[in-house]
């Protein structure tokens, strides 16, 4: 595990994969239970267990399906339907809250992220990514355990499937889109467990590489958080680590400068809980004009801002009267001093359409 890069960064981020990972561990420690005894009480844990990886994430669905394919003979169970049930009824409050909110994240899953596209830069990122994220060096004893290994036990089979057929079925999705690199961590988890058992043949050659890959990833957590202005890293243009490096020293402050004691408005998500978070400031908001919702389309904070109120408006798009903050990833950050009036007529919608009322 601590070879792992994929487990190990998990705790460095604000990410859903965390929990996912967690009680996705839960399901595969409690599974073994549940296929030695067909009981109503161990149905109703697992059903509980599954309900919470859905809460966490949508991609523990994939979990469960991949095991039930693996195992087709839980389907002959009354207490599989059962399972089916008790998610079903822990989960219609999230159903309903979907309902009361147009089913606002279903939406962006489908029909917002980014532009699906077949591109071979996706693909190879994706195959390159896990690789390494997996262990790099032992990602290939694995695969080589696999191959000299016949996996005959159900258990194993399950393992199987939520290893190398999560790894599959997102292969066959980064043909379309992104594939972000972290959606795999409840696979590298099965991985763990399918091969601890037949890793003491290779125990020399195991801590040999995970030595290596110990030092590699604390080498490069040093070096992109601790030594990254010393070798100048973050002067290249587009680095993703300009996301998340700099923003409290420099660009934070540079727009605070341009906006003075005006209440800040940001145009998207990103932007503005950057924001909040360095400013300590919860009550920013995001109007997402002409970008994709977030969770700022739901809590609706411009409402407090009246439409002739001056506020510093942040954006992507080089309205005119900005002034420019360079972020070195993606798009600048423009600053504009204005009012909800003013972008309303800019935009050609009207103040009750930026706030979202329904009045």
């Amino acid at each position: 595990m601590f070879s792992m890069p994929l487990i190990n960064l998990s705790g460095m981020v604000a990410l859903p994969d965390t929990p996912l990972m967690f009680f996705s561990s839960l399901f595969f420690w409690f599974l073994p239970r549940y296929l030695a005894r067909d009981s109503w009480k161990n149905a109703l844990y697992l059903g509980l267990i599954i309900s919470l990886m859905f809460y966490s994430k949508y991609h523990g669905l994939l979990i469960v399906l991949l095991t039930s394919f693996a195992n087709p003979a839980f389907f002959k169970r009354k207490t599989f339907w059962g399972i089916i049930g008790v998610v079903t009824i822990l989960f219609l409050p999230h159903v309903y809250w979907q309902y009361q909110h147009d089913f606002i994240s279903f939406k962006f899953h489908l029909f917002q992220r980014v532009e699906k596209h077949f591109s071979l830069n996706n693909i190879l990122d994706f195959i390159g990514g896990q690789i390494v994220l997996m262990g790099f060096l032992n990602f290939f004893l694995f695969c080589y355990i696999f191959y000299k290994n016949k996996f005959k036990d159900p258990y194993e089979r399950i393992l199987i499937f939520n290893s190398f057929g999560f790894l599959f079925f997102l292969f066959f999705m980064s043909f379309r889109n992104q594939i972000e690199a972290n959606w795999t961590i409840s696979c590298s988890i099965a991985f763990i467990i399918l091969m601890v058992k037949y890793l003491a043949p290779y125990k020399k050659i195991l801590i040999g590489f995970s030595i290596i890959n110990i030092f590699l990833h604390v080498g490069l957590k040093v070096i992109l958080f601790n030594l990254g202005p010393v070798i100048n890293l973050m002067d290249q243009q587009e680095n993703r680590l300009n996301e998340i490096w700099g923003w409290k020293e420099e660009r934070i402050g540079k727009i605070n400068q341009l906006c003075g004691s005006l209440d800040i408005v940001g145009d998207n998500y990103q932007v503005t809980s950057k924001m909040a978070f360095y400013n300590r400031n919860p009550k920013i908001s995001a109007l997402h004009l002409g970008s994709r919702e977030s969770q700022y389309s739901i809590l609706k904070l411009q409402k407090m801002i009246k439409a002739n109120k001056k506020i510093c408006y942040l954006t992507s798009k080089n309205l005119s009267g900005s002034a420019r903050v360079e972020t070195n990833y993606k798009d600048p950050v423009f600053v504009l001093q204005t009012t909800l009036g003013d972008l309303a007529t800019r935009y050609g919608i009207t103040y009750a359409e930026i706030i979202r009322s329904r009045n």
